[in-house]
């Protein structure tokens, strides 16, 4: 008998829904909380600065991006990820509106890390329409990141 009360209650639970009870710390309600929305497409304010990618954005963001994407596969443990953190913010800066710069920490986002192959660090790759048509590994200069950008957006 008790056990049916078990399994009502949580029916009941499920059905009227968590925050019902004062639980409204679901996975879902904390992502909404966080000003996120589940909208794709570039907004202003993704370029002109570094994004940071994660294993749930990384499809909106990257894949199905119409823009070119620079992304960098990065740790925190790291010293060159440090180093080209600032080339980064750089990029950003100088081709806000054209392309879209992003960081996705591999130890935080081992799925995008896996899926991608990531061995190096930092590993960088760019996209156009969701395909890699570039890939870096290790730590590279400025210019030659440019160099890399400015080919693809012709």
């Amino acid at each position: 008998m008790s056990v049916l009360l078990v399994a009502s209650v949580v029916m009941l639970f499920v059905r009227v829904g968590a925050s019902s009870f004062g639980y409204s710390d679901s996975p879902l309600s904390r992502y909404k909380e966080s000003g996120n929305s589940f909208q794709s497409g570039a907004t202003a304010d993704e370029f002109g600065k570094v994004q940071t990618l994660n294993d749930r954005n990384f499809g909106d963001a990257v894949l199905r991006s119409r823009e070119v994407v620079l992304v960098s596969f990065w740790a925190e443990w790291a010293r060159p990820s440090k180093r080209e953190k600032p080339i980064l913010e750089a990029l950003a800066a100088d081709y806000a509106g054209q392309v879209k710069i992003g960081r996705l920490n591999v130890d935080e986002n081992p799925r995008v890390t896996n899926e991608y192959q990531v061995r190096g660090i930092p590993t960088t790759l760019l996209f156009k329409r969701g395909v890699v048509v570039e890939s870096v590994v290790g730590l590279v200069p400025e210019d030659k990141l440019k160099g890399i950008i400015d080919k693809h957006l012709k």
